[in-house]
């Protein structure tokens, strides 16, 4: 085509030997199309003199369904880190990532999996989001609430119990956080232990002991309860 002979339609076809009508527009849509699916689109154009160009063509990929998620799994909630997957999910196109993102804080992490978050506050309620990309960048998200563990609070309360005139109990407040070692403390002898209480026995009557207790969490954080003097009978 040139000046005296300007392009005056175009046409297109899917295999190369079924062309449409011409039309005085160089753009189309083609429908009834299957989703995923690969096409090669053929196209040329004719000028005014009735003379038509050279076939060109080029590929194009129509759309999966877009994808679905319905649910996040907590695999664990700690003080200071928790970690979630995603579950209940579907992309026909195939999965590209996962962006998980603490609305609060503004942190996100991708992933193809499940995902860490660390160095959060503890007692805080978070906002998690989840979205799933697919291989055409097409998403979908939800979201769920979580709350971190409390910290061991400094100065809690040890809880005396069956005092006798040789024996006590000593035992842990209910509390939050999970924890990795407790010593308990009796005047100077110190005993290790997962248990959240204690007896101690064969102890002299009428004598006054010096307790108190030490307790680390499974994230390394420290905290000490109040010392008590325990008599016993």
């Amino acid at each position: 085509a040139g000046q005296n002979n300007p392009i005056v339609g175009y046409t297109y076809s899917l295999d190369g030997k079924t062309w449409s009508s011409y039309r005085t527009t160089g753009t189309i849509t083609i429908t009834g199309l299957q989703k995923n699916k690969a096409y090669k689109i053929y196209a040329k154009a004719k000028a005014h003199n009735n003379k038509t160009s050279a076939t060109v063509s080029t590929t194009a990929k129509t759309l999966a369904d877009a994808p679905t998620i319905a649910g996040i799994q907590i695999l664990f909630i700690k003080t200071r880190r928790l970690k979630v997957q995603p579950i209940n999910y579907n992309a026909q196109a195939g999965i590209k990532h996962f962006i998980f993102r603490i609305e609060e804080i503004d942190k996100e992490i991708t992933t193809n999996s499940a995902a860490e978050f660390t160095n959060l506050q503890p007692d805080i309620n978070y906002t998690i989001k989840c979205t799933i990309v697919d291989i055409d960048d097409q998403t979908a998200s939800t979201s769920i609430k979580v709350k971190t563990k409390a910290d061991v609070p400094q100065n809690f309360e040890p809880i005396v119990s069956d005092i006798t005139n040789s024996s006590f109990k000593i035992a842990l407040p209910e509390l939050e956080a999970d924890l990795a070692e407790i010593i308990y403390h009796v005047d100077s002898n110190n005993y290790y232990s997962l248990d959240k209480s204690m007896a101690f026995s064969n102890l002299n009557n009428f004598t006054t002991y010096t307790v108190y207790i030490d307790v680390t969490n499974d994230e390394g954080i420290k905290a000490r309860s109040r010392t008590i003097q325990v008599k016993t009978l």
